[in-house]
């Protein structure tokens, strides 16, 4: 697996909750050198399981305000992994890079395998950083990138899901303290715009990270027929979610497709196993999921030191 370290129980009676409490400061140690660490055959049971050993990890847990994608909450800030169609797949992101207070751990379990791919493929975002053609890394780091998404429009995420409120004062008051330009286009939509930096420097080991969703959720990102049917449907800036530079001009496709291609070089995977546990800074790696076949259970909590 390349630089993702795995940590294997052979035969002990050892616990998730257990080791994880006991190995604190080594999986501390392990994701801010390696980025992530992955634990196998540690008997975790089921979900209170993984909500006893996320609340260890992620010693403040957050709720997934902003978030973009479909999952469903199941206590305790534990989430399933994104809800989307099986046979396509997500590409590389840190969760939540658009906030202006990033998640800056992350942790996944896999409670049931798929029975075909499913990977939670993960990309060392140090590594995509000096993969990116240097002048257009310059670039991001003096224009930056913007962000415009529609809510309430029928595709993505509604108020409810997003704001957790349909209240518009309250939402354009969290806009207002998120740094984010808030528009209320009508009582069930809502258009929000922010301009974030793409490149970061890790608070902790003061590495420069290339950290944002730029690539993720640019229209080249998506099938050719539909990304073609939207844009002319919604236009640019009425599309449930698009990207710029920061200062609103287009971001042409062979930019993406340069920083597709360092994703791809960065980028490691395995094959879930049930009960494997995965350890992340969310600022040092990015993660994604393969398309898959079968049922498939992964959980995932997410929050801060």
């Amino acid at each position: 697996m390349d630089w993702l370290p795995v940590i294997e129980n052979r035969g002990s009676n050892t616990s998730a909750i257990q080791w994880a409490s006991d190995n604190i400061d080594t999986i501390n140690k392990k994701i801010l050198e390696s980025g992530a660490l992955l634990i196998r055959n540690f008997d975790l049971q089921d979900l209170e399981s993984f909500k006893e050993v996320s609340g260890v990890f992620v010693e403040n847990s957050t709720n997934y305000v902003e978030g973009g994608t479909p999952r469903q909450k199941l206590g305790n800030n534990v989430y399933t992994s994104t809800e989307y169609p099986e046979k396509l797949s997500i590409f590389p992101h840190n969760e939540l890079s658009y906030v202006i207070k990033v998640p800056e751990k992350i942790i996944f379990a896999c409670l049931q395998a798929a029975i075909v791919k499913g990977a939670t493929p993960i990309a060392d975002c140090r590594k995509v950083l000096s993969y990116i053609d240097a002048d257009i890394v310059e670039e991001f780091e003096a224009r930056q990138w913007k962000l415009i998404r529609n809510f309430g429009t029928g595709l993505g995420p509604d108020l409810i899901r997003a704001f957790e409120t349909e209240d518009h004062l309250a939402i354009e008051q969290y806009c207002k303290q998120m740094q984010m330009d808030y528009e209320k286009i009508s009582e069930h939509q809502v258009r929000t715009t922010q301009v974030r930096p793409a490149v970061h420097t890790h608070p902790i080991t003061l590495e420069k990270v290339w950290m944002n969703h730029i690539a993720f959720w640019h229209p080249s990102s998506m099938e050719p027929k539909i990304k073609d049917e939207m844009l002319a449907a919604f236009g640019h800036e009425g599309m449930p979610f698009n990207v710029f530079w920061g200062d609103g001009e287009i971001i042409s496709d062979d930019i993406i497709d340069n920083i597709r291609t360092a994703y791809n070089k960065a980028t490691v995977r395995f094959d879930w196993k049930k009960g494997d546990i995965l350890f992340m800074d969310n600022k040092l790696v990015a993660h994604g999921r393969e398309p898959f076949a079968g049922p498939r259970k992964v959980v995932v909590a997410m929050g801060h030191r």
